[in-house]
């Protein structure tokens, strides 16, 4: 038989959080992306409560976007004369989207 592991339930089972089915009244609210695109703008988050996936999460997630940011963050950072700080977003190995790169 195939037993499905659910790490993040398990370990906050384990630490004592409940299951609610409460529309407003949780802290840690676990969805699909899907959802967020269709629900997210129309909510409130109170301070204390948190989803496990944001808008535009790809823009982080995907690594040749994380690197697209990282670099508009340093001219950034350069523009607005503070060197120090777009020092820090040297760290990215270069990146290549195939096939695109060859279009």
């Amino acid at each position: 038989s195939v037993q499905e592991y659910n790490t993040i339930y398990d370990v906050l089972k384990s630490r004592g959080w409940k299951e609610t089915d409460a529309e407003t009244d949780w802290h840690i609210f676990w969805t699909d992306k899907d959802w967020i695109h269709g629900t997210f703008d129309k909510m409130h988050l109170d301070p204390h409560q948190h989803v496990n996936h944001f808008l535009n999460h790809y823009e982080l997630t995907r690594k040749d976007l994380l690197v697209k940011n990282m670099k508009r963050m340093r001219r950034q950072c350069e523009k607005d004369g503070k060197s120090e700080e777009a020092s820090k977003y040297n760290v990215c190995p270069i990146t290549f989207v195939v096939p695109q790169e060859y279009n």
